[in-house]
């Protein structure tokens, strides 16, 4: 489907006139017909009744026309923005925080891409805390960006969510994680493996560790608290040993799990669906352009990093 196309058909919706319609667009009448025939076969809908030597707009034109007249309102727009558009000159440096499980050390990937776009360095720090502070540090002004993983059916931290803006970054499940070397007659698709093993879990200011204790005291299980921190690298460690099972979201284990070295079981008592977003304020001139701006859509875009590891 091609603007062309697509403007062509509202003419000839216009005019209900092939032969008019080509005036207008200044072709031939065979081209506005091969253009109608081509939108037509793409889109496997007939968007005009033929009776005689009449045109009229089927149900399906009816509905497209629509469509259409959204589409070039939007391109028209796209056109006015982007000539009016001044590259701001001023690109402030970026304060970024994560919490639990989100990727730290960004700077370099963050400088990578942000360097690309406004052809300057731009100064990128960031820090690591837990959630309830950053939630603070983000209301306050004092951070730019925040990335942290929320169960996604439970409230917003933010005392006035409607000034904050979320971008997913990574949309996750939490799983039952273990080692391929744990006992097999005590790993099983069900619940009440975690009374076998003892159980790690996100550190107790983490957003998604309240749900998971709720989760299992409602099931009454009996389990033993093997280590809960926000340091994922012991974690890491801990679960590759064999040492227990853990309750975290997929994709802090992503790597892990898609080569086997440990084993992921949805068990649907404990499996909720959970997202690491990355939140900032709102700003309010949309269209004013700035690296915060840029930033979010970098790290919500799921980019690869290869350019960087490219360069080593």
């Amino acid at each position: 489907m091609t603007l062309s196309q697509i403007q062509t058909f509202l003419v000839v919706g216009e005019s209900l006139n092939f032969t008019r319609a080509a005036r207008t667009l200044s072709v031939t009448q065979p081209a506005v017909s091969t253009q109608i025939q081509l939108l037509e076969r793409e889109l496997e809908v007939s968007l005009f009744n033929r009776i005689g030597r009449r045109v009229y707009l089927s149900q399906a034109g009816f509905l497209f026309r629509e469509l259409a007249l959204e589409i070039i309102a939007r391109v028209n727009r796209s056109e006015s923005l982007l000539h009016s558009f001044t590259p701001i000159a001023k690109t402030d440096s970026l304060r970024i925080g994560t919490g639990f499980g989100a990727p730290q050390n960004r700077e370099r990937f963050l400088q990578h891409y942000l360097h690309g776009t406004f052809q300057k360095r731009i100064p990128v720090k960031s820090f690591h805390g837990a959630e309830r502070e950053l939630v603070g540090e983000l209301e306050s002004g004092q951070a730019d960006i925040v990335m942290f993983y929320h169960m996604n059916d439970t409230p917003s931290p933010f005392a006035n969510p409607s000034e904050i803006r979320n971008l997913p970054v990574d949309r996750a499940k939490t799983l039952v994680l273990g080692s391929p070397g744990l006992s097999k007659d005590r790993w099983q698709r069900n619940v009440r493996i975690l009374e076998n093993f003892p159980v790690l879990l996100p550190p107790p200011d983490s957003l998604i560790r309240r749900p998971i204790e709720e989760k299992l005291h409602k099931l009454g299980l009996k389990t033993k608290l093997g280590i809960d921190t926000g340091e994922v690298d012991v974690l890491r460690k801990a679960l590759l040993s064999g040492f227990g099972v853990g309750i975290f979201p997929n994709s802090i284990f992503r790597k892990e799990i898609e080569s086997g070295e440990l084993i992921g079981l949805s068990i649907d008592e404990v499996s909720f669906d959970c997202t690491l977003s990355a939140f900032a304020r709102h700003e309010p001139d949309i269209h004013h352009l700035t690296t915060k701006q840029v930033a979010l859509q970098i790290l919500a875009s799921g980019w690869s990093e290869s350019p960087l590891k490219e360069k080593k």
